[in-house]
């Protein structure tokens, strides 16, 4: 038995805008982010953990925008803003509101 070979089998409906382009998978999203997992995502969005990460519905598909992705990395940034004085106190410094 020989089984057809389908070409082009994906139907476009309409243009493709840039906007839709720039749509990724589930998968590539957590490549992206470094996730070790791309189920980690599907738990976050089950437990509605990082409510700040923007996703798409797509018919039964999840789509997630690479600005999306950016701005939830740069949200969620450690560090990098203050040096360990901009406080004001030196490793032996006492904290305010110890005794002497």
């Amino acid at each position: 038995m020989v089984l057809p070979i389908i070409i082009n089998s994906v139907r476009t409906v309409g243009p493709i805008t840039a906007a839709a382009a720039d749509l990724i998978d589930t998968k590539t999203a957590a490549k992206i982010l470094g996730l070790r997992n791309h189920h980690t995502l599907e738990v976050w969005r089950s437990v509605k953990r990082h409510p700040e990460l923007r996703y798409h519905r797509v018919g039964r598909t999840i789509r997630y925008r690479t600005a999306d992705l950016t701005a939830f990395l740069d949200a969620n940034a450690v560090g990098g803003g203050a040096t360990c004085c901009d406080n004001g106190y030196r490793g032996s410094d006492r904290r305010p509101g110890w005794q002497k």
